[in-house]
């Protein structure tokens, strides 16, 4: 596997948590640093606009059959269907981004040109596996759709993604900027484009691993966080391009 690097497309990226909400921007892997901010603007901030160069060729991903260490977690600690907003989740309904409890299932679109929504529940998970199944509806094919472990607010944590052209990987946030630990594509048909995808990414020490419908894609160490939140991720994919809709279901979190 391959990191992929430079692409220098500025993004915007909101990180929101249950307890407080927490605005920041985030940059594509080597592009400039922006500040993060703690107060909530009236309005996303108007960003230059930047040149898109053409993203660097992601290799064909050869899954591995089993991961290295790979810690079979069976103790469910968090499990929610979100057929009730009183499990928790954030909400919020604007022009650029939208997250609401939506049909026995959690709606977030993102709308902004480079943007994208992180959503969170809890902030002590340590070493845990979190999966989700989601439906993407019309949109970018290359928008960013997946889980997150060991959030915090003003620090960042670890994100399992995909999109449903093919591409996926693991990516280590800090601050709101995005680093790719590893990335890879895979044949678009395994994806489904329109049907539920089961996505499950698994911190087991500074062991990651990325399983995708049932198969171990990725796997990384990283030892920077040991703690934090578990939750969702939307964001665009290399060409900025809005107008990613996710819709995510059968939520849930085990432990050791």
């Amino acid at each position: 596997m391959v990191v992929l690097c430079g692409v220098g497309a500025t993004l915007f990226f909101v990180f929101r948590n249950v307890n407080s909400a927490i605005n920041t921007n985030i940059v594509q892997p080597n592009g400039p640093a922006i500040a993060l901010f703690t107060s909530a603007p009236t309005a996303a901030p108007q960003l230059p606009p930047t040149e898109v160069p053409t993203p660097t060729e992601l290799p064909s991903a050869t899954p591995f059959p089993t991961p290295i260490a790979f810690i079979p977690f069976a103790n469910v600690l968090l499990r929610d269907d979100f057929s009730s907003t009183s499990s928790g989740w954030d909400q919020m309904h604007e022009a650029d981004y939208v997250m609401q409890y939506k049909n026995n299932s959690f709606h977030v679109v993102v709308s902004a040109q480079g943007g994208g929504q992180s959503v969170w529940i809890g902030d002590s998970y340590s070493n845990v596996s979190v999966e989700v199944d989601v439906t993407q509806g019309p949109g970018p094919d290359d928008g960013f759709i997946g889980v997150s472990c060991r959030i915090k607010p003003n620090v960042g944590g670890y994100g399992f993604e995909f999109a449903r052209d093919g591409t996926y990987g693991i990516y280590k946030y800090t601050q709101g900027s995005p680093e790719a630990l590893d990335e890879g594509m895979l044949d678009p048909d395994t994806v489904s484009p329109s049907g539920a995808n089961h996505i499950e990414g698994i911190c087991a020490g500074s062991t990651l691993t990325l399983i995708l419908n049932g198969q171990p894609l990725l796997q990384v160490d990283d030892p920077t966080y040991i703690t934090g939140g578990a939750g969702l991720i939307v964001r665009a994919g290399y060409s900025g391009d809005p107008g990613i809709d996710a819709t995510f279901n059968q939520f849930q979190v085990k432990g050791p």
